[in-house]
């Protein structure tokens, strides 16, 4: 099976902003030069059969009214993206092939039980499903990022109960964080914002929000920076080391400028003071984490857009880091999507699981290059890649020992796939068979579309529960081209749809 890849063909320059001279009469190398001096100027050079024949001469026309949209002028001639597109269209294949069905899981560990917990939803767009302890009650606590209502929620489990509270409305929330930001003894929340799922050109719609808890279970929210590209993360950490918490961010953009920044605490409410430490867009996460071993930690992003690797920020002390490049892909349309740091191998330091299954952009039937792959902590930011599970769409992954044999396996989810076959899966366990193997598994194949979910122990027994959130992504952009007839269209698409489980709970006994 082909190795991981995993680079975007979307929304940056597909050529260099330099036009290259070509003869009339030319040969088949001449042109595959031009390609890859065109392509490979900016980031790897796409393979063709990454894409089927249908799809490539519009990938490469979009890709060179971007270049030339950049640039303020035409940066090929009309010829040289005739020659391109005839080289492309020319090696790819028809059709990607299609990847095999994973076992239907008729032994012990298929779920027993599928539960929809909470209420329904028409257009479930659950963001972020994070398990954490905010609060001194002794229910199994959760936060919920709500793309549908604008909301971040507490869920908890009390008894064989579920009770949702809804803590603050913010406008399509990415990810929410425990930590004391105000150094008070009990636990507030750092909130990311995107601001809109897909923003206008030219909107800086992010923001970031922290939520007080001012006494017991009651929390006042304060809008802490906005004016941003689209926020993925906002996390809390003592960026300069004076005994406060202040804020590192991963700034996606997109459309509009992108960074990994930090906001310093100055000291008093709402007031931060922004700091770029990286001006590029991009990144899924910030993560802090000693990466190295070295005590200190360190900030560690999954980038897309035309970087498309996992970049560490080294941290050196002193407020100095350095940059380390984790993993580069090979090449450019894999689509990067969600990334872990589990104790893969149980050898006592963090290794990097990750998935790449995002085609939601020039073209988006799902990918047989998408799935799940772990990359080993060797020492001194080394690191080895081992393949988990080729998974149409795969949007997420955790690790744990899911049948209890000591050994860490992996639970996958996907929100891009041929969902029209009712084989294909929303979960699929990999099973850790040694030595580095797996073994893939079906969990669910409906309901459809996840993005997020956790691995937890609810009833103190030996097995783990999965309690995720759903995401529908084709009806999100169904309702999204809708809005450009009329506000009105999209609510009535909307309104039309059948009520869809919002959030479930797999026993996997």
């Amino acid at each position: 099976m082909r190795s991981f890849l995993i680079k975007r063909v979307s929304m940056l320059t597909f050529f260099c902003c330099v036009a290259f001279g070509v003869h009339a009469e030319k040969s088949v190398e001449q042109v595959a030069q031009l390609a890859k001096q065109v392509c490979g100027a900016c980031h790897y050079q796409p393979s063709p059969d990454l894409l089927p024949k249908r799809s490539w001469p519009y990938v490469i026309k979009s890709m060179a009214e971007i270049a030339a949209e950049r640039a303020g002028a035409a940066v090929l001639t009309e010829e040289q993206i005739s020659d391109i597109t005839a080289f492309y269209y020319g090696f790819a294949p028809e059709e990607l092939p299609r990847l095999p069905y994973v076992d239907d899981l008729s032994h012990s560990l298929k779920p027993k039980q599928i539960q929809q917990i909470g209420r329904a939803a028409k257009l479930p767009l659950v963001v972020k499903l994070k398990s954490v302890a905010l609060t001194e009650s002794k229910a199994h606590q959760f936060l919920l990022c709500d793309g549908e209502t604008d909301t971040v929620s507490l869920f908890e489990l009390r008894g064989s109960q579920w009770q949702e509270k809804i803590l603050a409305n913010v406008p399509v929330p990415s990810n929410a964080t425990v930590a004391d930001m105000d150094g008070d003894g009990d636990l507030d929340v750092v909130v990311s914002a995107l601001g809109l799922f897909f923003p206008p050109t030219g909107v800086f719609a992010g923001k970031v929000f922290i939520l007080e808890q001012v006494s017991p279970g009651k929390f006042e929210k304060r809008l802490v920076e906005d004016k941003l590209g689209r926020v993925t993360d906002a996390q809390p950490l003592d960026m300069d080391g004076d005994g406060d918490m202040d804020i590192v961010l991963a700034v996606f953009g997109g459309d509009v400028p992108g960074e990994i920044a930090w906001l310093e605490n100055k000291g008093k409410k709402s007031a931060f003071e922004k700091h770029t430490l990286l001006p590029i867009g991009g990144a899924l996460n910030i993560t802090p984490i000693d990466i190295n071993g070295d005590g200190r930690l360190d900030l560690v992003s999954f980038f897309t857009q035309e970087f498309e690797h996992i970049l560490a920020l080294i941290n050196k002390g002193g407020g100095e880091y350095e940059r380390a490049v984790l993993f580069q892909a090979a090449t450019p349309i894999g689509g990067p999507t969600s990334i872990n740091f589990p104790d893969m191998d149980n050898d006592g330091d963090p290794d990097i699981l990750f998935t790449n299954g995002d085609a939601h952009d020039y073209q988006h039937d799902p990918k047989p290059y998408h799935g799940v792959q772990w990359l080993e902590n060797k020492g001194n930011l080394a690191f080895e890649y081992h393949e988990v599970g080729r998974f149409y769409g795969a949007s997420y992954a955790q690790a744990g020992d899911v049948d209890g044999d000591g050994d860490m396996d992996v639970v996958a989810s996907s929100w891009n796939n041929y969902w029209d076959d009712p084989k294909r899966q929303t979960l699929v366990w990999y099973e850790n068979t040694g030595k580095f193997a797996f073994t893939s598994h079906g969990l669910m194949s409906r309901p459809k579309s996840m993005v997020t979910f956790e691995l937890v122990n609810l009833d103190k027994d030996k097995s783990l529960e999965l309690v995720g959130g759903m995401f529908d992504i084709d009806l999100l952009k169904d309702y999204i081209n809708a809005l450009v007839e009329s506000k009105d269209a999209a609510d009535k698409l909307v309104a039309g749809q059948e009520d869809k489980p919002r959030l479930l709970k797999l026993d996997l006994h």
